[in-house]
Formats: C-alpha cells, sequence, structure tokens
C-alpha cells in the first residue's frame, strides 16, 4: 500500500487533470482511498490541506459529507430509543441490522438519498466530494462500495433527464 502522502499526491493529480482521471469509467466518478486506521487523524489534515489547494490552485472547490453525521442523522430522525432497546434485547448484530435498514430501505432515509441531496448543486465541472468518516458504517452496518453504487443508480434518473431536455 502506498504511503498516505503518495495517495493523497495521486489524488490530486487525478483530481487536477483534466479530463479528471479519477475513475476508468465516466458514469461512475468515485475513488476510495484505502489508508490505516492508525492514519485517520493525519488523513484528516492532508485532506483539508488539499481541500485548500485544489481551491487556491485550480478553483476546484470540495465539500465534504461525513458519513458517521449521516448514519447519527438518521438514528435520531427514527428513534435512537428503538436502537438501542434492540440492541439491550437482541444484541450489536441486530442493532447493526437495525441501522443498515434504516439507511437502505426507502421507508426511512437511504443513505445515498442523503448524499445526493447534499450534493444537487454541485458542479462536476468545479465540485469534488470527499466522503469521509466512513467507520460510521463499520464494521458491518453499509459497505461503502454499495453506498457508490446507489448513488450512482441515484444519479442515472436525473442524468438521463437532464441529457433529453
Amino acid at each position: 500500500m502506498a504511503s498516505l502522502a503518495e495517495s493523497i499526491k495521486q489524488l490530486e493529480m487525478e483530481l487536477t487533470a483534466r479530463p479528471m482521471r479519477i475513475a476508468a469509467h465516466r458514469d461512475m466518478p468515485f475513488a476510495i482511498l484505502r489508508y490505516p486506521p492508525q492514519e485517520e487523524f493525519a488523513l484528516r489534515k492532508q485532506l483539508r490541506l488539499l481541500a485548500i489547494g485544489l481551491s487556491q490552485n485550480h478553483g476546484i472547490n470540495a465539500t465534504f459529507i461525513s458519513i458517521a453525521r449521516i448514519v447519527w442523522d438518521t438514528i435520531a430522525e427514527f428513534g435512537e430509543s428503538d436502537l438501542f432497546q434492540t440492541e439491550t434485547l437482541r444484541g450489536f448484530e441486530a442493532a447493526q441490522k437495525h441501522v443498515n435498514q434504516l439507511l437502505t430501505s426507502a421507508d426511512f432515509k437511504p443513505a445515498a438519498e442523503s448524499v445526493l441531496q447534499k450534493t444537487t448543486s454541485l458542479s462536476p465541472e468545479k465540485d469534488v466530494v470527499f466522503l469521509v468518516r466512513a467507520g460510521g458504517f463499520a464494521p458491518y452496518i453499509y459497505r461503502t462500495s454499495h453506498l457508490l453504487d446507489n448513488e450512482q443508480s441515484a444519479a442515472a434518473p436525473k442524468r438521463k433527464r437532464g441529457r433529453a431536455s
């Protein structure tokens, strides 16, 4: 695995290339930056510095979306006491499944919709989004790759409508 500094430098190069080289497929412009958990605070600092550099040097605005915040906002909206009662009566695994249901079911507040809602005013030409604090999905609440798949699916109808207009 590349060092954190090397990974951030590579990410910057890919984000500032024209056309952007963040992904092999234009319809799925996502990248996942893996890092050791002990580098979490260093990563946060490096991403903030990267965001400043992107803005000042390249006119690219960075928006940070906390996955942990989405998880806790959804739990707060649909009943913290229910979650705590589930964990007390049926255990941690059942509580994780409960949160997964809140984040995936259309009856509640799907995480992909929450992310999409926070990005609707952004422009792909001048904005990038950093999904941070993905540990909020750990260990088995929701896979980040599943979020990205759902994000692509949720955005597709909007892209199609935009092209047809």
